[in-house]
């Protein structure tokens, strides 16, 4: 069995990192809305789907078409999704030139004498049996799937670094490091046991529901007397397999899509900060959390107190970075070996 203690501290300092991770990717959800970033990038990824001038003069027309049109939110926005379908009959009807037309696309190819990559591919498509419009369009589907898979990939890199460096910001801005917290809550074993207690509330509370959530009772308002929910001892949920990592990767389903507002995220966020003050933990650059060097004091150790400081601090980033889903799988893991042990 493991110590009391220990496995006290272990609960809360996960339970701290799913808190942090809800905030973290908060952020991310409020700058993917507010700055639709979404949209941008799937128009970055369409105009870069083929490499040639053929394929440039084609993807205006291509966002103009109806079938791209019609899921745009407002008039001048680009849609945050397309669905396969609508990016094939938006590509049929483009090159044929507004008709929906198999014969009349197969003879504008085959004239086309200066071939793109478009062209190229539709000519190999027609060569290896695609003969019908249904069979065109299946395959154009199958083409913008992949595509937006590849794409996906260097999306996911560059969310989970963008990710990390929020995290990094958080945590030195806060100073929130790690291996201070765990220090302070092995000095102090009722503030672990507490912090752990608190993380088993909420796991608790989670078995309620068949989705992964983390559920949040609130009062009505908070500190500062902005209104959080109309009603007293209300719930908050917040689905982890969305809000974990709302930009995880480029969608083509509308049902995937996060539509919460910037403002519904700014509260979420809120709630979530209420409860890391909960945790009661040594957190913020005053004095007491930090190294700090006096006259007569050995310069040596102190450059090794601001070293352990650095790492307690890339400790939390890193960690916060891993995403809520996976603290909160964590947590759901550990969480019985204390029930064993207590």
């Amino acid at each position: 069995m493991f110590n009391s203690t220990l496995l006290d501290i272990v609960l809360s300092m996960i339970f701290l990192y799913l808190l942090l991770a809800l905030v973290v990717t908060g952020v991310n959800e409020f700058f993917f809305t507010f700055r639709r970033q979404r949209a941008r990038h799937l128009k970055r990824a369409l105009g870069l789907m083929f490499y040639d001038e053929e394929w440039q003069e084609l993807f205006p027309k291509l966002q103009e078409s109806s079938f791209i049109k019609v899921l745009r939110r407002k008039k001048k926005e680009f849609p945050s999704y397309i669905p396969s379908e609508n990016f094939a009959k938006a590509l049929i009807s483009v090159l044929g030139e507004g008709k929906i037309d198999f014969k009349a696309i197969k003879e504008k190819i085959a004239k086309n004498e200066e071939k793109g990559e478009l062209s190229t591919l539709l000519d190999h498509l027609f060569q290896s049996g695609v003969d019908n419009l249904e069979k065109l369009q299946a395959e154009l589907e199958k083409i913008f799937d992949q595509s937006m898979d590849r794409v996906s990939g260097w999306y996911r890199r560059h969310a989970k670094l963008w990710s990390f460096y929020i995290a990094a910001l958080i945590s030195v801005g806060f100073n929130i490091d790690s291996m201070q917290i765990a220090r302070d809550m092995f000095k102090n074993k009722e503030k672990a046991k507490f912090n752990a207690d608190a993380a088993q509330n909420y796991l608790a509370d989670t078995a309620k529901v068949e989705k992964k959530v983390i559920i949040f009772k609130t009062d009505s308002t908070d500190e500062s007397g902005i209104t959080l929910n109309e009603d007293k001892n209300a719930e908050i949920t917040m689905e982890l397999d969305t809000f974990s990592n709302p930009s995880d990767s480029f969608v083509t389903d509308s049902d995937t899509v996060i539509t919460k507002k910037p403002e519904e995220v700014v509260k979420d966020i809120k709630v979530v900060v209420t409860e890391i003050d909960k945790l009661d933990i040594p957190m913020g650059w005053i004095k007491g959390n930090y190294p700090e060097y006096k006259k007569g004091d050995c310069l040596y150790m102190f450059i090794l107190e601001w070293l352990a400081k650095f790492f307690g601090l890339l400790i939390t980033a890193f960690a916060v970075s891993l995403g809520a889903l996976f603290w909160f799988d964590l947590l759901g893991k550990v969480s019985p070996l204390r029930k064993k042990d207590k």
